[in-house]
């Protein structure tokens, strides 16, 4: 967008009035600067918090009207993975599909052999309480539902099409942004078959899941030219990697910390403190 100023924010996890408060910062700050608003999440906007439906709808409307964008995170994976094993209808007769570069937890369960160690239906029982536990319970709430047993899960069309839509990865003018710290390689590896008919192999599936789930720095740096922003691991603050040209700005905001945003035009950090911990 002309005249507008990018504005990254960590991790918010269901934290709706912190994002508010946060955005009239941003909104503030951007006016002060004659500039518009553009902000960006790097993922992981669900679980945890309690008003998970209320930050999806504020993305779609966001996206409707030019003035948001977000990559998927862990967490939006986690949410469609079970919603693809344990309720597949409901992903059934939508405007998108299933993406061909996200694992299913069958396809995760062959492809690290887990099959040697654990049969199928052990690895189903692990699996019954991975995305609940660790935040599914209050994102599902939010919607309404207040069952753990996944035949009475319910979530909008509107709202499953939006996540279906979520890419791995955004570039921006002078940044990347993805979810976790994936290594260099892996994003030339996603970069180079996203949006194109090439075939979706095991290597890219390999390299979606780092953009989703990475931790270490070992390997991480900017590409091609561009600064990698990211999220995924609460920090007491922004931690920047200067020789790598990285940036993560998670602040555990579910935890009762902060939400944080970055403007690289500017470089500037702005934050709120989350009213209380909700996980």
């Amino acid at each position: 967008m002309k005249n507008s100023w990018h504005y990254i924010v960590g991790d918010i996890h269901g934290c709706y009035e912190e994002l508010l408060k946060l955005e009239k910062k941003i909104n503030d700050h951007a006016i002060k600067n004659k500039k518009r608003p553009f902000i960006v999440s790097v993922g992981d906007i669900i679980d945890r918090g309690p008003s998970s439906k209320e930050v999806v709808e504020h993305f779609i409307e966001g996206r409707k009207k030019g003035t948001h964008d977000i990559v998927m995170g862990n967490h939006e994976a986690m949410m469609l993975a079970s919603i693809e094993l344990f309720k597949p209808h409901l992903l059934k007769r939508l405007k998108r599909k299933y993406p061909l570069w996200l694992y299913t937890y069958k396809e995760r369960f062959l492809e690290r052999s887990l099959s040697e160690s654990m049969s199928w239906e052990d690895y189903l029982e692990t699996l019954k309480s991975h995305w609940y536990g660790q935040g599914g319970k209050e994102t599902l709430q939010s919607y309404g539902v207040f069952s753990e047993d996944p035949k009475d899960w319910v979530l909008p069309k509107t709202h499953l099409n939006f996540f279906l839509s979520l890419r791995p990865l955004l570039s921006l003018k002078k940044i990347l942004v993805t979810h976790a710290l994936p290594k260099s390689e892996h994003i030339e590896t996603v970069m180079n078959v996203l949006g194109t008919r090439k075939k979706i192999t095991h290597n890219v599936k390999e390299a979606v899941y780092s953009l989703f789930w990475n931790r270490s720095m070992k390997g991480v740096s900017h590409v091609r030219g561009k600064a990698l922003v990211s999220g995924h691991t609460p920090l007491p603050s922004i931690k920047r990697h200067k020789g790598q040209k990285v940036i993560q700005i998670d602040t555990g905001c579910y935890s009762g910390e902060r939400l944080t945003a970055w403007c690289p035009e500017k470089d500037k950090v702005l934050f709120v403190r989350a009213q209380k911990k909700y996980f």
